[in-house]
């Protein structure tokens, strides 16, 4: 991996790993591992529901919520719902999964409304020298929605009108669960920076559970802000905007090398390509080798071997 890969946390494994050697954060991490047929067992044995995740990507692309009863598993993707014979469940994924690098994660009993699932957004930026914590906002998924990405037609919700509306807790308690979510945002911010110097945006997704306890379910380091704009504050979406447009076109801290201007790389009448950034050129880890990336899903069995079977 190039020095600037590892300065940058492109994928999913990547950073949990670097989140999970501080011990301060683990009981807010899902248990996470590289997607096997035995880890697939293992998870499906501890936890009645799993999710499968893509290790490149957001926007809740690719996201598979594994559901186990007995000896069935029903798989639900973001368009599809089937329920199918654990014995076969490895094979089928590999079907929809191909060669792409998967994690697992332990899924988390989030609170709901009417059985809307909520999480929360905490978005922290770092436009000088320190992080800053912009705000948060709420997440209202769809019903029965394996994700509840604003994309996927989440609505916002202000943050203690969510836990107020899901929970029968009171307003201490409530604006401790507030200043707990800021807590932990800055120090996950922390950790990644001393892992990933190059991160200057974070939108994190937290969830809690019926306990009260705060999970961080995905850090994503290129993060959408649009919910923002139905902050209680009028002014907080521009301010946002504003700041992530000037860290995109300077990006602070970039090696020369690697960060190159249309005329430097193309030549002032060439095409861009399509992983060009506001002015910058990034190279998708992807583009840099040939091997196959770790994780990478291969099937044991093929479909021609093991006969699918779903059930009614």
């Amino acid at each position: 991996m190039s020095l600037f890969g590892k300065m940058y946390p492109w994928s999913k494994w990547r950073k949990h790993e670097a989140l999970w050697e501080h011990t301060e954060l683990r009981p807010h991490l899902p248990e996470t591992a590289k997607l096997s047929h035995g880890q697939l067992l293992v998870f499906l044995d501890k936890y009645r529901v799993v999710y499968v995740k893509p290790c490149y990507g957001g926007g809740g692309r690719g996201i598979i919520k594994l559901t186990r009863d007995e000896d069935w598993v029903q798989v639900q993707t973001l368009t599809d719902k089937k329920t199918i014979a654990i014995d076969c469940l490895y094979a089928y994924l590999a079907q929809i999964i191909g060669k792409k690098s998967y994690v697992i994660q332990q899924g988390i009993d989030l609170l709901d409304i009417q059985d809307r699932k909520i999480d929360f957004r905490v978005l922290l930026l770092k436009p000088r020298t320190k992080w800053v914590f912009m705000g948060s906002m709420g997440k209202l998924g769809v019903k029965g929605q394996v994700v509840t990405n604003h994309c996927r037609g989440g609505k916002s919700i202000i943050v203690h009108n969510a836990i107020q509306e899901s929970t029968d807790w009171q307003g201490e308690q409530i604006d401790e669960l507030e200043q707990t979510l800021h807590r932990l945002g800055h120090q996950i911010a922390q950790v990644l920076e001393r892992r990933f110097p190059l991160i200057s945006e974070l939108g994190l997704d937290m969830g809690i559970d019926r306990e009260g306890n705060v999970w961080l379910i995905e850090a994503n380091t290129r993060p959408h802000y649009n919910l923002f704009k139905h902050h209680k504050d009028p002014a907080l979406y521009n301010k946002i905007r504003g700041t992530i447009r000037r860290l995109r076109s300077v990006r602070p801290g970039f090696p020369k090398k690697t960060v190159q201007t249309r005329s430097q790389s193309h030549g002032n009448d060439a095409k861009f390509p399509k992983n060009r950034r506001n002015g910058l050129f990034i190279p998708h880890p992807r583009s840099r080798t040939k091997t196959a990336p770790p994780g990478r899903l291969n099937a044991r069995t093929t479909a021609d071997e093991c006969r699918l079977r779903s059930r009614a």
